[in-house]
């Protein structure tokens, strides 16, 4: 059966939503981190576990360099029962990682257009502090936001 409608506008974008059908690298890895994940997340490559990438959270004192990629929303993350929230991603889980692309994150604290990423010591995306400190710990050096956003809302981070 085909699609015979379509909706005039585009719906809201949600955490960890790929933002376009630009090109893109998205890797399966297996979680590393024994507290639990969340979806748009920023991780850094921990080892290889049985010829997969292995990753866990990246914080502020992960090595820029380590950093792996972003986590992108699935189907396969079901939906809570009582709050309907995406579940959390287990230790030992399969999860889907976005190395090169546009996703669209859940900022820490506010944002403006072109700043390069980071990662704070609560494991938030932020912006980094310099945008010059190149290799600097926490930073995403190939990640910069292409939208401004609030503390706690939706921004569009594009990896490169």
């Amino acid at each position: 059966m085909s699609q015979t409608t379509y909706n005039k506008e585009m719906g809201h974008a949600v955490v960890g939503m790929m933002a376009d059908s630009s090109l893109r690298i998205v890797d399966s890895c297996v979680s590393a981190s024994s507290t639990d994940m969340v979806i748009g997340q920023a991780v850094y490559f921990y080892a290889v576990v049985e010829g997969r990438a292995s990753v866990s959270r990246m914080n502020a004192s992960t090595p820029a360099f380590d950093f792996f990629g972003i986590i992108v929303d699935s189907p396969e993350y079901t939906l809570d029962d009582t709050t309907g929230a995406r579940q959390k991603i287990k230790e030992k889980n399969i999860i889907n990682v976005m190395r090169k692309g546009r996703i669209w994150v859940k900022v820490g604290s506010a944002v403006s257009v072109g700043d390069k990423a980071a990662a704070n010591s609560s494991y938030e995306l932020i912006s980094a502090t310099s945008t010059t400190s190149y290799g600097t710990a926490g930073n995403i050096d190939n990640g910069r936001y292409l939208t401004a956003a609030a503390s706690g809302k939706l921004a569009l981070l594009e990896l490169f």
